[in-house]
């Protein structure tokens, strides 16, 4: 039987994992939030959901894309990208 050994992923995929998640859902975010103001003949419940979602949506995607930045900014200053520890 062979030896399972664990891959760690590197800082910077995680990185950019959440930066690429925190893109994704701004965008989502923000075609929801524009189809709300393009659905002029919609009734409000419509609208009302379509921006509780869009924002809640965008959000999101902020807050994974301060969170990407935080992380970065930390190892950077942790010393944790280049190989060597602070």
């Amino acid at each position: 039987m062979e030896s399972l050994s664990v891959e760690r992923p590197s800082p910077y995929g995680r990185m950019f994992s959440a930066l690429e998640i925190g893109i994704i859902l701004l965008l989502v975010g923000a075609a929801l939030l524009f189809l709300r103001s393009h659905l002029p003949d919609a009734p409000d419940g419509v609208r009302d959901v379509f921006l509780v979602f869009g924002t809640l949506i965008t959000v999101l995607g902020v807050g994974f894309g301060l969170s990407a930045a935080a992380s970065y900014y930390l190892s950077k200053s942790l010393g944790l990208l280049n190989g060597r520890r602070a």
